[in-house]
């Protein structure tokens, strides 16, 4: 049985991942992460050098999905330092370990290495980060690419999924706004999106190892991404309708999210992971429904 370690394993992309690879029965796999421990999951400091080295050099994997990450554009910039340590740092560390022990690693890397001005993105086109989260998820990408001449990178979007707590995706977090109807409630109309629902990233995770198992030469980096565009108001609208929830309180406003800047349009292109059959794209509608039907009927 092959062995994956994944980490980030109590995370939003990371329980999904670990769920259907041990779902699937046939891999042995190690979930390890810093904080809400629970069942088999490993706790890990990635922030640590010699426990992260040692948790891999242990378990000896066949393959390796760093789910980790600070992937908060704000807070990234509000604390650089220890962000950096873990979006560049223990990635750089993850990949030399990687390489010793002769695991695969699949790193989780960002459309936000795009500064969205030249949609869709092919895998080579050129990056651009606008902020300092994605200045460290593709300093990510480079260690990765300097410590391993054999990996994956896979780039994603915004994603939403089963939540631990509702601000847990940006996404979901609109939900209060949407069931106060009384107060008025804006959302940026500007940036276009693809939210992607973190179930369909990790089966695409499975098929990616999968296929690497058939194909020994792939390599590289690869995209994947929902299809829907859409921006903060038209998820908002999206998600008050699939609740039956009222809208006319729900407003588009013209400019651009205030804080930290987001690229306008960083679709990516999916094709190449197309190509070799492998992709999984679940409505959003059907899937933020599923995601929020707890929280709505407790009325958030």
């Amino acid at each position: 049985m092959r062995k994956v370690f994944v980490t980030g394993a109590s995370g939003l992309l990371g329980r999904p991942v670990v769920r259907e690879l041990q779902q699937s029965g046939s891999w042995d796999v190690l979930p390890v992460a810093f904080s809400r421990i629970k069942g088999d999951t490993r706790r890990v400091n990635l922030w640590n050098e010699a426990e992260t080295r040692q948790a891999i050099s242990q378990f000896k994997p066949d393959f390796i999905i760093h789910c980790a990450a600070e992937r908060r554009p704000d807070h990234v910039e509000e604390a650089f330092e220890k962000a950096e340590k873990l979006n560049v740092d223990a990635t750089r560390i993850i990949a030399e370990e990687a390489g010793k022990v002769g695991a695969w690693m699949i790193y989780i890397s960002s459309d936000y290495i795009f500064d969205g001005t030249l949609p869709p993105y092919k895998e080579d086109a050129a990056a651009n980060p606008l902020n300092a989260y994605g200045k460290t998820k593709l300093e990510g990408e480079k260690a990765v690419q300097q410590s391993l001449s054999d990996y994956a990178i896979l780039r994603l979007p915004i994603l939403y999924g089963e939540l631990e707590y509702l601000e847990e995706s940006a996404i979901t977090g609109m939900a209060s706004q949407l069931v106060d109807s009384e107060h008025r409630c804006f959302f940026s109309d500007y940036e276009k999106r693809f939210p992607t629902l973190t179930d369909d990233v990790a089966v695409v995770l499975r098929q990616l190892i999968e296929k690497k198992i058939e194909d020994p030469k792939l390599t590289g980096v690869f995209h994947w991404s929902a299809s829907e565009r859409m921006t903060r108001y038209t998820m908002a609208v999206e998600i008050a309708q699939a609740f039956n929830l009222p809208v006319y309180h729900i407003e588009p406003n013209p400019a651009p999210v205030l804080g930290t800047p987001r690229p306008y349009n960083a679709m990516l292109d999916c094709s190449r992971l197309e190509s070799l059959g492998i992709g999984r794209r679940t409505l959003f509608r059907t899937a933020i429904k599923k995601c929020l039907s707890p929280y709505i009927e407790a009325g958030v």
